[in-house]
């Protein structure tokens, strides 16, 4: 616990999604709706959100709430991981050393701190925790009301899981199928292993329904998640690569009436059909990302996974291998046939490290005395190595800690840019800080870009050195250069840990054009209507 709140404090700036979630939950409990950005919440469930609004209004400070959250979470999953290697293995050592290389290895609880959103560790522990209860009911499958009873606790945990990461349903659904067919090896007549099937579908629509009415009610059309769409099957590979800019040369290009941005959205199994080559090229981008993830050590270090991949082998015929195995393939087929992140793959990773040290402990048995101390040595060293190195931006004392250059800035603009300005940005740091309607800063020369925000009714430009490098490079000389550019006039600029955010008012706005904001977001997020 005590390394997981070092972590947690070292946490200085929420992420995007975790300030998307923020926005969201404090409007619903203010009583303004669940919207973000003026606009009603259809890209995120809203489970994640009203936590951190009910944290928020508690403490009475986002940072502290995130900090709260994440310890919380964070806790909730060693101890759930910890249950999975004892379920596994019953090895006390391979239990113990799982709490230590859980809180150590760089794709899990490292990972939610420096670099999730906030969803990724709750959907973690409602899918691994109805694993469990799937593997509990085995124990008693030759009794169907049994069956039922953990069939309708599956389906809560798995409902739960569903309105915090949407995909989680697409793993729930495999776990199931895996429980069901073991209970009928097990004994269990048809009839009973239905029951467990029917109870867990009854329970988990209890949270899929009203949730897919709502959205369906504000978007138009049925879907169990508004996330999976984007604009076609080239920049759905971009994304696959992580080439954001590229990305963004066509999401955030000026369409030729010089007041809207990017083609319009469509949705994934749309653009797979009209285009199965450009999908399966995705998929193949996928694969070699999943396997530079675990093979180069980014999320688990490499003597870890050898072992937990032979002790998978040989422990294929167990139960707990079975669903435990179910579980951890649900987030690898979702993230190979979308796009995948090592934040996607924590329920994997979470396996992984709990099979990775029972095979190392019942390998260290094997061996001499000398030998056991010797791997005890290595592995302290190696995941102490890859606890730093995963950590560094959040450990105390760090010489790079976490960036605040651009909510600060934001938090600048709050306080001292009247309340009726507009902002051009990049930043969604920015955008969530400063308390102001956005215009998303779009690709182009800064001609054009002036041109647009002007149209836009935008009064300010927000020009921060890490966005502009990362996103709008072609800005930079100009809007970070030695002189002030036509058009604009410097209003501020900030200097933090060596990034530069200045702030520009925009010259020849027309105050008669309304504002008429369009704030950054996600690919799902419902157009601004015009003025």
């Amino acid at each position: 616990m005590l390394v997981q709140v070092v972590l947690v404090l070292g946490d200085r700036v929420p992420s995007i999604d975790t300030m998307a979630y923020l926005e969201s939950g404090t409007s619903l409990l203010r009583g303004d709706g669940y919207v973000r950005q003026g606009m009603p919440e259809v890209h995120f469930p809203p489970f994640v959100p009203v936590g951190l609004g009910l944290l928020h209004r508690l403490l009475g400070d986002e940072l502290r709430a995130v900090q709260v959250w994440n310890l919380g979470w964070g806790l909730a999953l060693a101890a759930t991981v910890v249950a999975v290697a004892w379920r596994a293995s019953r090895d006390v050592d391979a239990t113990v050393l799982t709490a230590w290389a859980v809180t150590a290895v760089g794709g899990a609880i490292p990972l939610l701190i420096r670099g999730g959103g906030g969803s990724e560790a709750p959907a973690a522990v409602l899918v691994l925790g109805a694993a469990l209860v799937g593997l509990d009911a085995l124990d008693r499958a030759d009794r169907s009301s049994v069956l039922a009873a953990r069939g309708a606790a599956i389906g809560a945990l798995l409902g739960l899981a569903y309105l915090v990461r949407p995909e989680a349903l697409l793993w729930g659904g495999l776990l199931v199928a895996v429980v069901a067919l073991l209970a009928r090896s097990r004994g269990a007549t048809i009839g009973a292993a239905a029951g467990l099937l029917a109870a867990t579908a009854a329970v988990v629509a209890i949270a899929v329904v009203p949730y897919a009415v709502r959205q369906h009610d504000v978007t138009g059309s049925w879907s169990i998640t508004a996330k999976s769409r984007e604009a076609s099957i080239d920049t759905w590979a971009d994304i696959a690569r992580g080439d954001r800019v590229q990305r963004d040369e066509v999401l955030h290009r000026i369409d030729p009436d010089g007041v809207t941005l990017g083609p319009p959205m469509r949705s994934l199994s749309s653009l797979a059909a009209d285009d199965p080559a450009g999908w399966l090229r995705i998929v193949a981008t996928n694969v070699a990302q999943v396997g530079r993830f675990y093979l180069l050590w980014q999320v688990v270090p490499i003597f870890l996974l050898l072992p937990a991949l032979h002790r998978l082998w040989r422990s294929r015929a167990t139960d707990a291998t079975r669903i435990f195995g179910a579980a951890a393939l649900g987030p690898v087929a979702t993230s190979l046939t979308y796009f995948a992140l090592p934040r996607y793959l924590l329920v994997t990773t979470c396996v992984v490290v709990a099979y990775g040290c029972w095979a190392v402990v019942a390998w260290q048995r094997e061996r001499s005395p000398a030998v056991r101390r010797w791997t005890a040595v290595g592995l302290a060293v190696g995941l102490g190595v890859s606890f730093v190195v995963a950590t560094w931006p959040l450990l105390p004392g760090s010489p790079s800690p976490e960036r605040t250059d651009q909510i600060d800035a934001g938090r600048w603009i709050d306080e001292h840019l009247p309340a009726d300005a507009v902002l051009l940005t990049r930043s969604y740091a920015v955008q969530h800080a400063a308390h102001r309607p956005v215009v998303t800063l779009p690709v182009g020369t800064l001609d054009e870009v002036l041109a647009f925000g002007r149209r836009r009714g935008a009064t300010h430009l927000v020009a921060d050195e890490t966005t502009l490098r990362s996103r709008r490079p072609e800005l930079v000389d100009d809007l970070l250069g030695d002189t002030v550019p036509d058009g604009l006039a410097l209003v501020a600029e900030r200097t933090e840990g060596g990034r530069t955010v200045r702030i520009y008012a925009i010259e020849g706005v027309d105050p008669s054009v309304p504002p008429w904001p369009l704030p950054l977001g996600y690919v799902s997020d419902l157009p601004t209507p015009a003025p």
